[in-house]
């Protein structure tokens, strides 16, 4: 694995270390739902880099795994509506009108979702 492509796993799992330490002790369902959506998306762009393919400038994960399903088969086998559920949080969550309110399982599903990503990702790469 490249060095740049070593520093979007770095940031991804950062993401998800704080998503997991926020869900542990018992933090705002949303911020918890947008750190496991930004570390979906960079674990997919960066496998996206590792293949060389131009990242869309893109939060959609659902969008992103097509693509990425599209250079290798393992990435059909993810949850899309799960991810999809995910790409919400990337952005709209951070603006008062948006009143998700996640259940309690729906992000412990986004964090395992999230965390075998991250390590079928890191797997393929």
């Amino acid at each position: 694995m490249n060095e740049y492509v070593s520093e979007w796993i770095k940031k991804a799992d950062t993401d998800l270390d704080v998503a997991t330490f926020l869900f542990k002790n018992g933090m705002n369902l949303e911020i918890v739902a947008f750190h496991c959506q930004q570390a979906a998306e960079k674990y997919l762009k960066a496998f996206l880099v590792s293949r060389n393919i131009k990242i869309a400038k893109t939060h959609d994960l659902d969008a992103l795994l097509l693509i990425c399903a599209s250079e290798d088969k393992a990435f059909n086998e993810f949850d899309r509506i799960t991810l999809s559920a995910m790409t919400d949080f990337a952005v709209e969550y951070r603006y008062p009108v948006f009143h998700s309110n996640p259940l309690t399982e729906e992000v412990e599903n986004y964090l395992k979702t999230t965390e075998y990503l991250g390590n079928k990702v890191k797997e393929i790469l």
